[in-house]
């Protein structure tokens, strides 16, 4: 409601050319997000150094790289560095180019430059929800005008056929796909054919380039990197598509002229950057940030290569007339530009004896530029005012003495559903506020005569009929005798504020009528709740209870199963060792046993025992294996013991259940780790963990691997398990450690695995468990828990005990 006050302010100010600066030097931070030598990055920062340089301010410069070096890991360390170089040092202003940079700040800007204003520019696609949450932030959209150069194709290309759109899946990329996506979808059918190539190798996408018919015509956006993660200069990627095409080729960007392509609307870096530079000099200069309204439609000029017009065939004729056409071929002055200069130069004595009558002639000139700077710095500032004006949420009116529209901002389409068109030069009061309804106007046009500046709430008629409740104040325009020439109105719509203020009245007023029976009801709900929160306690503890159980009798079928092979082995070989024994007997008795005989027997004696030796050796490590796992899950005592050793000893328990499938389980732990700790929570951890990967992430697939990777971090151990299944939906993600979540309801989940999981890992073991997941190449859980509990400290009970 007082944006009307400020900008009359600044208007004041622009207008007396009154001094905004202090004599104190500003620092301001630019942070690029590519590298120095980048192209696009060298002529945004040199934009800001041109605007800044009659300024008194020191610049200083970051390059993040984060073209040639993009993976999580450096990003990371990357911003903790900055965060380390940059949050003691005081800065007035930070400006950042590029989504990298400004994904930066959004970040870790509260915290690194805790309410240091932050502009913006060269962000690709700019939205509102891009900025929710972030303070004391303006700047400049970056937008490719695709949808224009379409247009330009058709109109100087009568014939296409057509257009085919190259860019990549570089975060930039990604979002003009999208827009190439949607203009596609809305093209009719008895329009020009648009093709989207994107996620393409340079070698493919300049064979396919090579071999396009005639009547198609080509848009470059960006390719900075292609399919195989090989990285492009602008320059370089340009010239390799152009020489490729067999086609024209037009451009969205201005360094991508004189490189290869034709020409087109192009996007200017070095104009980005005095634009942000000059909305951060406002700020220096006391405008607040807030008031400086974001740019979102990107500046483009129309610009053609003249060497690539004459290599396409195309004639200058076609453009339209405000085009621009660069690199001509050299002019007959370039040609012999020496020999005439050799020539001019026995004229200069000549000049030398005007240079006393030009003299005066110079400083008249030079004060002229004087002025011309100064009424290019007021129209620059006045461009400014008129930004702030047309994004404004308020509406700003100006009228004559008798009430007639002279300018208003757009915002009236939206208040009133009246066009700009439909009220200029109508008289404003008998248009919103006719017959009796003049009477709320009187007031404030006494008070604007006056010069008193007062909020009025006045309501407004709307085109449609319906009513807008209006916050009104204004200013009166005097000529140099004080005689009243116009009106300057600011008015901010609060019709829905109002119609909330009236639906928090009657809330309030049922809230009353029911105040003094709300606390009987607030008890009464209490006292059921915690009856229920009982009951369901008292149901989620034998729900885990059956669960656990359900799980240890699977571990006693499977490791029953395994026993009875080896016992099966033994009882036979013992049997046909008795047998073997009889008939010996026999001969023996009857005095017919030959040497033959007794060393048939020998050989048979020995291979039989070792057989059975062998098998009820085997029957005795799983129930050794078995009895060790069974006795810990079933226990709640600390002991130290081998990680290890003790993961060989929960695989053996489980070696049922994964023989009877194709996946393969490998451990990769030190021998020599040795924990004190909760053994049978860790036996439960691994078991369910291993039959979730089974049941869950293998379903459906032939073949899989888990990967269990045992590491010292510090004092604590920490496992990492992974496996190559089908991976968790993210929506699933969020809920995999809540209780009775499943996605086998109906056929056997309890949905209590993952929470049993959670609680021994967090509670048992005194340590913490993250899960992340990727559709399609499987899920990896990290568990970290201290390697030595203090064995005269017993942790909470499990749930599961």
């Amino acid at each position: 409601m007082r944006l009307g006050i400020y900008i009359a302010t600044l208007l004041s100010a622009i207008l007396i050319n009154a001094p905004l600066w202090s004599e104190d030097s500003f620092h301001i931070l630019l942070l690029n997000s590519y590298h120095k030598g980048y192209l696009w990055t060298d002529d945004i920062t040199r934009g800001i150094e041109d605007t800044f340089r009659d300024e008194n301010i020191d610049l200083h410069v970051e390059y993040l790289d984060t073209k040639r070096f993009f993976d999580d890991q450096y990003f990371n360390h990357l911003t903790d560095l900055i965060a380390l170089k940059h949050s003691s040092y005081s800065y007035d202003a930070v400006i950042a180019s590029d989504n990298n940079a400004f994904n930066y700040f959004r970040e870790k800007g509260a915290a690194v430059f805790p309410g240091v204003p932050f502009f913006f520019c060269g962000y690709n696609y700019l939205n509102v929800n891009d900025l929710a949450g972030m303070k004391n932030v303006t700047g400049v959209n970056e937008r490719a005008d695709i949808a224009r150069n379409i247009s330009l194709i058709e109109t100087i290309h009568k014939d296409v056929d057509k257009i085919l759109i190259i860019s990549d899946d570089t975060a930039t990329g990604l979002k003009i796909n999208s827009e190439v996506g949607n203009i596609i979808n809305r093209r009719k059918s008895d329009e020009t054919p648009l093709e989207l190539i994107h996620s393409v190798t340079m070698k493919a996408l300049r064979e396919k380039l090579a071999a396009l018919p005639e009547g198609t015509v080509v848009i470059l956006t960006v390719f900075a990197r292609d399919a195989e993660g090989t990285f492009f200069e602008f320059d370089e990627n340009v010239r390799i598509i152009s020489e490729a095409s067999a086609v024209p080729v037009y451009g969205t960007w201005t360094f991508q002229l004189g490189n290869g392509i034709v020409g087109g609307y192009l996007v200017d870096a070095y104009q980005q950057g005095t634009e942000v530079a000059e909305m951060a000099l406002l700020s220096l200069k006391g405008v607040e940030t807030e008031l400086i309204p974001v740019e979102y439609e990107t500046p483009v000029s129309l610009q053609f290569d003249y060497r690539e017009l004459e290599r396409r065939g195309i004639s200058r004729l076609s453009l339209p007339d405000d085009a621009a056409v660069f690199y001509h071929p050299d002019s007959f002055f370039e040609r012999y530009k020496n020999i005439l200069i050799m020539i001019s130069a026995g004229f200069i004595l000549f000049v030398i004896a005007f240079l006393a009558v030009l003299y005066g002639l110079m400083l008249s000139r030079r004060a002229e530029r004087k002025v011309r700077k100064h009424e290019k710095e007021l129209l620059r500032e006045k461009s400014y005012v008129q930004r702030i004006i047309n994004n404004s949420p308020s509406l700003i009116c100006g009228l004559d003495n008798e009430g007639t529209v002279v300018f208003i901002n757009p915002v009236i389409e939206k208040i009133t559903g009246y066009r700009e068109e439909e009220i200029i030069g109508k008289n404003f009061w008998k248009l919103f506020y006719p017959r009796e309804e003049f009477e709320q106007v009187r007031r404030l046009l006494k008070d604007s005569v006056d010069g008193v500046v007062v909020d009025y709430e006045m309501i407004l008629t709307a085109k449609n009929g319906d009513k807008r409740t209006i916050v009104w104040n204004s200013f009166s325009r005097k000529d140099g005798e004080g005689k009243i020439t116009g009106y300057l109105g600011f008015g901010y719509d609060i019709s829905r504020l109002k119609e909330a203020e009236k639906s928090l009245h009657e809330a309030n007023r049922e809230l009353t009528s029911h105040r003094d029976h709300l606390e009987d009801l607030v008890a009464d709900r209490t006292m059921e709740l915690e009856i229920s929160l009982e009951h369901l306690k008292h149901a989620q503890k034998k729900l885990v209870e059956a669960e656990k159980m359900a799980a240890l009798g699977g571990l006693v079928a499977g490791v029953a199963h395994e026993i009875n092979t080896p016992v099966g082995i033994g009882v036979t070989a013992a049997s046909h060792l008795e047998e073997a024994i009889k008939e010996f007997d026999q001969l023996y008795l009857e005095n017919k046993a030959s040497k033959r005989d007794f060393d048939r027997f020998i050989k048979l004696s020995r291979e039989s025992s070792a057989m059975i030796l062998s098998n009820m050796k085997r029957a005795s490590n799983l129930i050794q294996s078995f009895k060790q796992v069974a006795v810990d899950q079933s226990s709640r005592e600390i002991r130290t013991f081998s990680i290890s050793r003790y993961i060989d000893e929960v695989l053996m328990s489980l070696h049922a259940q994964l023989r009877r499938t194709p996946f393969t389980v490998e451990v990769i732990c030190p021998e020599d780790f040795q924990v004190t700790t909760y053994p049978g929570a860790l036996s439960q951890i691994l078991t369910n963990l291993i039959m979730n990967s089974i049941t869950h992430g293998f379903e459906g697939l032939e073949s899989g691997r888990i990967k269990i990777d045992v590491k010292k971090a510090d004092e604590n151990v920490l496992i990492i398990f992974s496996d190559t299944g089908k991976g968790i939906s993210e929506d699933n993600l969020k809920r995999i450690f809540d209780p009775f979540f499943t996605t086998r309801r109906g056929t056997g989940g309890s949905g209590l695995g993952m929470n049993i999981v959670y609680n021994l890992v967090t509670q048992s073991l005194g340590g913490q468990i993250s899960c992340t997941s990727t559709v399609g190449e499987g899920t990896w859980f990290e568990l970290e828990f201290p390697a030595r509990i203090d064995e005269n400290k017993r942790g909470p009970e499990s749930p599961s005990s």
